[in-house]
């Protein structure tokens, strides 16, 4: 959950109860096998054609860092339905991608650093993370933005 999310949250819920009931499903970040949910994608038929089936991609030269570019095609030879999205919504003016600045912010909290997001990325079967230079820059920005990360995050972040 964002701090933007967490903001609101209490603001609207001072009661300590939480109302499930308007939620638009499922939220956050979680790890997922892509041959999976490839393979749940094939059993779907096309949404412009009704004819084929749609497939899953990933376009490996858009990824930036943690964020894909999954792309959701039509098999059909006769329709060119496509859908592109990555797997991370953008923060600050859409030139950063929240999955990346949370990475970055746990890498530091664990004192991990950039070089342990790469081992944990190579162990995990995943695609390396971002380069060094732009993991630098969010640890610049989520230093000059402490006074908007929860307050156990920031004391953490100050004692390294």
């Amino acid at each position: 959950m964002t701090v933007k999310k967490l903001r609101k949250q209490s603001d609207s819920s001072d009661s300590g109860t939480e109302d499930f009931s308007d939620s638009t499903g499922p939220e956050g970040f979680r790890f997922v096998d892509i041959s999976i949910l490839a393979s749940v994608f094939q059993s779907f038929w096309c949404p412009a054609c009704r004819y084929g089936h749609v497939v899953l991609e990933e376009d490996k030269e858009k990824k930036m860092g943690f964020a894909s570019l999954l792309v959701v095609r039509c098999k059909s030879h006769k329709c060119s339905y496509e859908k592109e999205f990555y797997t991370s919504e953008t923060v600050v003016n859409g030139k950063a991608f929240e999955a990346n600045r949370r990475a970055v912010l746990a890498a530091r909290i664990i004192g991990i650093g950039h070089q342990g997001l790469v081992k944990f990325s190579m162990v995990m079967n995943m695609m390396p993370p971002m380069n060094k230079i732009p993991t630098r820059t969010m640890l610049e920005k989520l230093y000059s933005q402490r006074k908007v990360l929860p307050s156990k995050a920031c004391k953490m972040q100050s004692r390294n």
